[in-house]
Parts: structure tokens; sequence; C-alpha cells
């Protein structure tokens, strides 16, 4: 993988990051809103937003309403008023050019793998939790 490339991914895997934060925020508990089987960054429909609000747009929307309402600070791009910057919160493949690995496709599988990841790590430390919490965590020996 070469400096560009890595860069790149670094770039997308960092958004996810802020993603994750804006969206506890946002959303306490988004995590178990999402079917990880059927995510798919590149659909309105499928992806991050589209799954916890119904479609990409909306979510958008509203998130950059909550945002608004928590006063938090945020970047923003101005299309015809203030809306959520998705690129810089991972709900958007960026993409540097098409040659070498940097090309939007790319991202979304990026942005696809990394929010799978977060999400499976978040569910697995919740039944790990709810184990420890029922005293259920401990392994039987059996002689």
């Amino acid at each position: 993988m070469s400096t560009k490339q890595q860069l790149f991914k670094q770039q997308h895997l960092d958004a996810v990051k802020r993603g994750v934060k804006l969206l506890d925020v946002a959303m306490p508990g988004w995590e178990n809103d999402i079917d990880v089987t059927t995510l798919d960054l590149v659909s309105t429909s499928y992806c991050m937003l589209g799954q916890l609000y119904g479609d990409f747009h909306i979510g958008k929307s509203n998130l950059s309403d909550a945002l608004t309402e928590a006063r938090i600070r945020y970047r923003t791009v101005i299309v015809g008023g203030k809306t959520l910057n998705d690129i810089h919160y991972g709900f958007e493949a960026d993409h540097w050019d098409d040659e070498d690995g940097c090309c939007r496709p790319k991202g979304y599988s990026i942005l696809t793998e990394a929010w799978i990841a977060v999400i499976e790590k978040r569910r697995a430390k919740d039944v790990k939790a709810e184990r420890k919490r029922r005293g259920t965590d401990k392994k039987v020996l059996h002689g």
C-alpha cells in the first residue's frame, strides 16, 4: 500500500471516529439500530444515516439540527444553508483521484468496513457487560 493509499484510508477511519462521537451525542444506542448485513454506504437507504433516519438526506438534516441544539461546533459546508459535512463524519466517501486506489468506491469500502467493525465491537462489549451484570460471564469448569 502506497503512502497516498495509507493517508486516504486513515482519513476515512478518522472520519468514522468523528461520526461515532457525533452519533453518541445525537442518538445514544444508535449501534443497535444498524443492520450490518445490509449496511452499504453507497445506498441512501442502507447507509448509516439511511438506516437510522430512513434516508441519508433526512439523517443529515436531523444531525445538523441535533448539533445546533446541542451547541456542538462542527465543520459545515454551505449548500443553500448550513448542512452537516458528511465526509468529515464518515457518512460519505471522499475521493482524491481515480488513480492509486484513492477513488470514491474505495472510500465507501473503507467506510463500510470501519463502521461494521465499530458496531460489532460495541455489540460484543454490550454482551460482555450484560453477562457480567448477570454473573454469567464466568467460565464453568467441568472435571
